[in-house]
């Protein structure tokens, strides 16, 4: 996807003087040689003899563009506008030279007057519009700029890679693929295009062909590292976090300050049961980047795993800091204070539960928690009470079933019981039909 820049212009000059078309001459045998500072000084003596010398500016602009004199180059396209105020193509040259001086703004405001005015780069001034909005985050706005240059002109690839981009971001997926299809049969040789490809079918859930994507686009930039992220991320969404771990660790190999390839790697190693691997990987995520939560909670959970419940409850403490909406902290944290001893471990558990139900009323996993906890402090008929709201969530809630029994049981509602052990083995829960046994027959 890239964005075009200048375009360099060496019309033969009809000379006002004789002594003008010298030093023009002159300067353009030395640009061509490459001796820009010499050329400068050419074009500088024939603008002296002849100050409308409008061929003279233009090299000298691209001139000092390429000695990095920018404002030098910035000037003498306001002279050229100034002279010729409908001279389309100094307008789309400014336009790119205010685009590398970030005046985004600027630039869009020279390549629409460079079309107004007939620029002969038409079809790369609406690319570059459109390049323009993108960085505005005006989707649709760049995807009409860039299929007005695929009007004029049908075979530009970077009209389609770009238009293809801009559909990804309105998560057109498919028809970022279309137009990235037809930038590949074009030109085969961008790895951008692979890469938004690959990123159109992985949220189309095609991560297979995510990462032939993926691999595509490293094997013509293999030092891109966010390329190594996203196909790591296509492999842990298949499960494959062997080969997962060895793409972040490549991409962390070529960007040691990539905080999230850190926590994914983490992530991938706490999968494959390798807890002190996947904490040292949350360890450096957070050195990294001490805002994500979801490193906080894992590493937590792989605390949690190797029996450091004060340090998982720390964690998921910080990970609610950080997020006060993260159900799952929650529940983590209410699981460890369940399993204590005492009032005030009940209490804390029952907090978090019930704070989870707060975040999301419509959780029946929530509830079934919160009636799992009061069926341990032989709370019945309130347990029995976060069952109902359960199964009217989710009627497909086995477990709530088996324990709702359970509670009736101990209540005397064994007919009610039976029904809900009845109930749970229909379901798939396999554990009630040794309560049905006991109990019902």
């Amino acid at each position: 996807m890239r964005q075009l820049i200048l375009v360099f212009l060496f019309i033969p000059l009809i000379s006002y003087s004789q002594k003008a078309e010298k030093y023009y001459k002159s300067g353009d045998e030395k640009f061509l040689n490459e001796d820009y500072y010499g050329a400068i000084a050419d074009y500088d003596n024939a603008i002296k003899v002849d100050s409308k010398h409008i061929k003279a500016y233009k090299n000298r602009a691209i001139a000092k563009y390429l000695t990095k004199d920018y404002n030098g180059a910035m000037e003498d396209y306001n002279k050229l506008i100034e002279l010729n105020p409908k001279d389309g193509d100094a307008y789309y040259n400014r336009g790119a030279l205010k685009d590398k001086l970030l005046d985004n703004d600027g630039a869009l405001a020279d390549y629409n007057s460079a079309i107004e005015f007939e620029t002969k780069y038409a079809d790369m001034a609406y690319i570059n519009i459109g390049v323009a909005k993108t960085k505005n985050k005006d989707y649709k706005g760049s995807i009409a700029a860039f299929s007005k240059s695929i009007e004029l002109n049908p075979n530009y690839a970077d009209a389609y890679s770009n238009r293809g981009s801009a559909k990804f971001f309105i998560q057109d997926y498919a028809g970022a693929i279309t137009d990235l299809n037809r930038a590949i049969e074009l030109d085969s040789m961008d790895a951008n295009v692979y890469y938004f490809r690959g990123l159109s079918k992985g949220n189309l859930k095609d991560e297979k062909g995510a990462i032939i994507d993926f691999s595509k686009a490293l094997n013509l930039n293999p030092a891109n590292s966010k390329v190594y992220y996203d196909r790591g991320v296509s492999k842990i969404n298949i499960g494959a976090y062997s080969d997962a771990i060895i793409d972040f660790s490549k991409a962390i190999e070529i960007n040691p300050y990539y905080a999230d390839a850190y926590y994914n790697r983490g992530f991938s190693k706490q999968n494959l049961l390798d807890y002190n691997g996947s904490i040292a990987d949350f360890n450096k995520s957070i050195e990294i980047d001490s805002s994500n939560a979801d490193s906080y909670y894992y590493r937590g959970y792989s605390k949690e795993k190797l029996k450091d419940e004060d340090g998982a409850i720390a964690d998921y403490t910080k990970a609610i800091e950080i997020n006060s909406q993260y159900i799952n902290a929650y529940y983590r944290r209410g699981a460890i204070k369940a399993n204590g001893v005492g009032v005030i471990a009940y209490k804390e558990a029952l907090a978090n539960y019930t704070a989870a139900i707060e975040i999301d009323p419509q959780n029946s996993e929530a509830y079934a928690k919160r009636g799992n906890l009061k069926y341990q402090w032989i709370k019945f008929k309130e347990a029995i009470d976060d069952y109902n709201k359960a199964i009217d969530l989710n009627p497909n809630n086995g477990m709530a079933y088996c324990n709702r029994g359970l509670s009736k049981i101990l209540v005397s509602q064994n007919d009610g019981a039976c029904s809900d052990f009845n109930k749970a083995v229909q379901l798939g829960y396999n554990k009630a039909k040794d309560f049905f046994t006991q109990y019902c027959k």
